[in-house]
């Protein structure tokens, strides 16, 4: 055969191999990128614990910065046993810190010639009263805590009675006439001192103005 044949042969055949080659490789399945997942999303950090940590922080600030008011009037362990009782127990601590000091200036022998008794001065007579059966004991006014319990009875009482108006609840407390309403207008006043006292103390600018009257 002569030479120039074979080279042609030759040359068929390279072209069949290659031609299989490229046909084999187009039935390879290739990847199908849309069955791919995109990654995951973050979740993110904050749960209701790291929350519930950031509430209570914000509590103890509050405390402390409470009891600083009441220092004034009292020991600073009793002013931050009574800071901490009116923040868990009330919405309004700083009313309550406001009557507290009015009352008897934070003290729990504290007795008025009517008969007024505790930190709180409840007087005497709500001791026969239905539902006072845990203050009747003849020290109970120095529990601060029963003292502060029957004074919180006494004052939602007031309050549903001026339909939630708590400055006539807190003349109602006070008593009736002319001494209630003045009695009322300072705690009012010391009230207002309280807050912007508290307030100063949360942005570093502590306000002094808060002396005994």
């Amino acid at each position: 055969m002569p030479l120039t044949t074979l080279r042609a042969c030759g040359l068929v055949c390279l072209f069949l191999s290659l031609s299989a080659c490229a046909s084999t490789q187009s039935t390879i399945p290739t990847e199908d990128t849309s069955l791919v997942q995109p990654p995951p999303k973050q979740l993110p950090q904050a749960t209701s614990e790291s929350k519930t940590a950031a509430a209570s922080a914000t509590a103890r600030k509050k405390v402390r910065a409470l009891a600083r008011v009441l220092e004034r009037y009292t020991s600073a362990s009793d002013a931050l046993k009574t800071a901490s009782r009116y923040i868990e127990h009330t919405t309004d601590p700083e009313l309550w810190a406001a009557m507290t000091i009015v009352e008897s200036e934070c003290k729990s022998a504290a007795v008025s010639n009517k008969g007024a008794q505790g930190k709180l001065q409840v007087m005497h007579w709500w001791k026969r009263e239905p539902g006072f059966e845990f203050y009747r004991g003849k020290t109970s006014h120095l529990d601060d805590d029963l003292n502060f319990r029957a004074a919180f009875k006494i004052f939602q009482r007031n309050l549903v009675e001026s339909r939630g108006d708590k400055w006539k609840a807190v003349e109602r407390y006070c008593g009736v006439g002319t001494a209630a309403r003045r009695h009322s207008k300072k705690v009012q006043e010391v009230y207002a001192k309280i807050k912007k006292s508290m307030s100063g103390m949360f942005t570093k600018q502590p306000n002094t103005d808060l002396g005994r009257e």
